[in-house]
C-alpha cells in the first residue's frame, strides 16, 4: 500500500473511531505532495475518549507505517506518554523530565512516546519526519514567558501610577514595542534579526510558494509591525512630557497600553503562524513527501486552515467535536 493509502487507514476519516485530545480536524487535499491533515486542541479542553486513542499513538503508528509522511506537532504532552524510563512507571511531566542544559523542552521531547520509536521499524528514520513547531525555543526572543509579560506590564502601571509616565512609556517600547520592530528594520522586506531564517526558507520555495508566502508576510507581519509602531507614536506623545499638552490620566494610560499588549501578543503569534507555513512548504519540496499530519492549538490550526485556502489548496473533509471536549470521532 502506499503511503497516502496507509495515512487514510490510520486516520480513519469515516470509520467512527475515536481520538483523544483534538476537538477538530480539517483535511486539505495537495495532489502533487499527498494530503495535509490539520488536527487542532483547545487547550483547556477536557473529557478524552472513553476508548483511547491518542493522538500521540497515532502519530508513532504513522511514522511507523510510512516512509514520506512528515509529522508537525505544536503542542505534544500527554499524560499518558510520559514514564520514568527506569522504572516504565507512568508519572507526571515534572518528575519524569527534571530540567537539563540540553534545555526544558528538549528533554520533555525525548520523554513522548513518538520519540521512543525503534529505528528498525521506522523507515528511513522518524526523526526526519517529526518536526516540532514550538515558539517557546524557536522563537524564544520575541515571546517572552507569560509570567515575565504580566510583570513588565504590572510594572508599567506601577511607574505610571506614581506619575512616572516616561519611565512607564519607556518600559513599554522596550518589552513590547522594540522586540518587534527590530526584527524588521526595513519592514517592507524579509530584513533584521531574522533575515537568514525567513529568507533561507524563502529562496528553497517554488514560486507560487513564494507569491503565497510574501502575501501573508505582508499581512500578517509587517502589517502587525506597522500598527505597534503607529500605537506607540500616540502613546509617546499622549504621555511623555515633553510632547503631551494636557496631564494623563492613569485610566486612559491603561487602556492604551493594554491595546499595544494585544497588539503585541497577536502578531507575535503570527509569527508563529508563519514559522509553521515555511516549514510546511519546506517539507512539501522534500524528495519523497507524501502527506503531512498537524497537531496545532485550536487558533494556530484555525489560522493554518486560512493560509492552506489562500494558498488555493482545496478542503475535502471538515469534522469537530460540537461540545469542545478532547475527542473526535472520525466520522464521514
Amino acid at each position: 500500500m502506499s503511503d497516502r493509502q496507509v495515512l487514510d487507514d490510520i486516520v480513519g476519516v469515516g470509520s467512527g473511531s475515536p481520538v483523544s485530545g483534538p476537538w477538530r480536524l480539517t483535511v486539505w487535499d495537495a495532489t502533487t505532495t499527498g494530503k495535509l491533515y490539520v488536527f487542532s486542541e483547545e487547550h483547556a479542553n477536557k473529557g478524552s475518549c472513553p476508548q483511547q486513542r491518542h493522538f500521540s499513538s497515532l502519530a508513532s503508528e504513522i511514522l511507523q507505517k510510512t516512509s514520506g509522511v512528515h509529522v508537525l506537532v505544536e503542542n505534544f504532552i500527554h499524560a499518558y506518554d510520559i514514564m520514568t524510563p527506569k522504572t516504565g512507571i507512568k508519572t507526571s511531566v515534572a518528575q519524569a523530565c527534571s530540567a537539563v542544559d540540553v534545555g526544558i523542552l528538549n528533554n520533555l521531547r525525548s520523554c513522548l512516546e513518538v520519540m521512543k520509536i525503534n529505528s528498525r521499524h521506522c523507515p528511513g528514520g522518524c526523526a526526519k519526519r517529526i518536526h516540532f513547531i514550538d515558539p517557546r525555543c524557536d522563537m524564544v526572543s520575541v515571546l517572552p514567558d507569560g509570567k515575565l509579560f504580566e510583570a513588565i506590564s504590572f510594572y508599567a502601571q506601577h511607574k505610571a501610577s506614581q506619575g512616572s509616565f516616561d519611565d512607564a512609556v519607556l518600559t513599554v517600547f522596550e518589552s513590547f514595542v522594540h522586540p518587534l520592530s527590530s526584527l524588521l528594520p526595513d519592514r517592507a522586506n524579509l530584513a533584521g534579526r531574522l533575515v537568514g531564517v525567513f529568507e533561507t526558507f524563502r529562496n528553497k520555495m517554488t514560486p507560487e510558494q513564494r507569491v503565497t508566502f510574501d502575501r501573508i508576510w505582508v499581512r500578517d507581519i509587517t502589517g502587525g509591525i506597522a500598527d505597534i509602531n503607529a500605537k506607540y507614536v500616540k502613546l509617546h506623545e499622549n504621555y511623555c512630557a515633553s510632547r503631551r499638552k494636557t496631564a494623563p490620566a492613569l485610566a486612559d494610560f491603561s487602556r492604551d497600553v493594554e491595546e499595544i499588549k494585544q497588539i503585541y501578543k497577536r502578531y507575535t503569534n503570527k509569527f508563529m503562524d508563519v514559522w509553521l507555513l515555511a516549514h510546511i512548504f519546506m517539507i512539501q519540496n522534500t524528495a519523497g513527501s507524501n502527506g503531512m499530519v498537524m497537531y496545532l492549538g485550536s487558533l494556530h490550526g484555525l489560522e493554518i486552515e486560512k493560509y492552506l485556502s489562500l494558498h488555493g489548496l482545496r478542503k475535502i473533509h471538515h469534522s469537530e467535536n460540537q461540545h469542545l471536549d478532547s475527542c473526535l470521532l472520525m466520522n464521514p
